[in-house]
C-alpha cells in the first residue's frame, strides 16, 4: 500500500508537531482548521490510515464543516479537502493543481520514518508554497512502546499545558529514533486500517505476530 512512499530514512528538514494526546491533537487541529476557513484558505488533510480517515470525517461532520474527499465524485464548494496521503501524490501527478492547497496538514504519523521523511521531500517539492505540518501526541501506538506514559507525566510534572505543542528538533529526532527501532522489527510489511492494527501485525514487542 505505502510503496509509492518507501525509502531509507536519510536527513530531512521535517518537523513533528507534537501534543500530549490523541483528543488534543483532533481539539487543535480543529482549532487550526476553523482558523484556516475564517481566512478563506484551501486546506487539505492527510491520512494513512481509512480508520484515521474516518475519525477525520467525522470531527469535521460534528463541527459542521463541509469537506470533500480527495478522488471523491461528491465534490462541494469548502475550502478543506482530506485524503490518503498516497492519493494526494498519485492525484498530483495526474491532473490535479498542485499549487492549490495553502496549507497541508497530516494528521498523524507512520510507524517507519522512511515514510514520513519520502512523504515531507514530495510535498515540499511539489507543493513549496504551502505550511505543511505533520502532527503526532505522545500518547500514539508508535510512541506507547517507548514508555509514553512515563514522559506524558514528566511533561505534566514539568507544567506542560494539555493544550500546548512541543515543536523542537530533540523531540522530531526522537520520534524518528523510535521509528528506526520499529523498521528493525519489520519483516515483510503488512497492510492494516488503523495504526494500532499496523503495529500488531507488524511489530512482536507490541504485540503482533
Amino acid at each position: 500500500m505505502f510503496g509509492l512512499f518507501k525509502s531509507k530514512a536519510k536527513k530531512s528538514n521535517l518537523t513533528y508537531y507534537v501534543y500530549l494526546t490523541k483528543i488534543t491533537l483532533y481539539r487543535q487541529l480543529m482549532a487550526t482548521v476553523q482558523e484556516d476557513m475564517n481566512n478563506q484558505k484551501e486546506l487539505f488533510i492527510a491520512y494513512y490510515f481509512d480508520d484515521t480517515g474516518k475519525e477525520l470525517a467525522s470531527l469535521l461532520e460534528a463541527a459542521d464543516l463541509k469537506f470533500n474527499v480527495l478522488g471523491s465524485m461528491e465534490e462541494n464548494t469548502s475550502g478543506i479537502t482530506i485524503g490518503k496521503a498516497e492519493s494526494l501524490i498519485k492525484s498530483s501527478k495526474n491532473t490535479f493543481e498542485v499549487n492549490a492547497y495553502s496549507m497541508i496538514l497530516v494528521c498523524e504519523i507512520h510507524p517507519l520514518a522512511g515514510v514520513d521523511i519520502a512523504l515531507y521531500d514530495y510535498l515540499t517539492e511539489k507543493y513549496g508554497g504551502a505550511i505543511l505540518r505533520f502532527y503526532t501526541s505522545i500518547d500514539s501506538p508508535i510512541l506507547r512502546m517507548f514508555g509514553a506514559d512515563r514522559i506524558i507525566q514528566l511533561l505534566k510534572t514539568m507544567g506542560m499545558e494539555e493544550n500546548e505543542m512541543i515543536e523542537h528538533s530533540m523531540v522530531t529526532k526522537s520520534i524518528l529514533r523510535a521509528q528506526e527501532k520499529i523498521k528493525e522489527q519489520v519483516i515483510h510489511e503488512k497492510d492494516a486500517h488503523s495504526i494500532e492494527e499496523w503495529m500488531e501485525k507488524n511489530t512482536p514487542d507490541f504485540g503482533g505476530n
